[in-house]
């Protein structure tokens, strides 16, 4: 249930400030924009992160002839370290590989 002494203190205190919406508008929208931010952020880490993971695997692969049963192991070892992290598949490992090939040259 609200308050009705709570209702009359806010209408009070955006009677005497006339400029109060718009000042709240303007916050409003701040938040907003950090909030994106944050998340094109995150999502930018997760791409370099996707990329270097690729890469790793590539030139271990390039170097050592390993084949998918290295993967498999990969994947049971990182789901076993980082159970809360999900995207360590084998197929998403090979995607990995897939996506640092194709675009080996964008995010340096």
């Amino acid at each position: 249930m609200v308050n009705s002494t709570n209702i009359q203190v806010a209408d009070n205190l955006t009677d005497n400030f006339r400029g109060y919406a718009a000042l709240l508008r303007k916050i409003k929208q701040r938040v907003q924009l950090a909030q994106q931010r944050v998340i094109y952020a995150a999502n930018e880490e997760m791409l370099r992160m996707y990329w270097d993971v690729g890469k790793m695997l590539q030139q271990s692969q390039d170097a050592d002839g390993w084949g998918k049963k290295t993967l498999q192991r990969l994947a049971m070892d990182l789901k076993n370290d980082y159970s809360e992290i999900k995207g360590f598949s084998v197929r998403n490992m090979q995607c990995m590989m897939q996506f640092f090939n194709e675009y080996n040259q964008e995010l340096r």
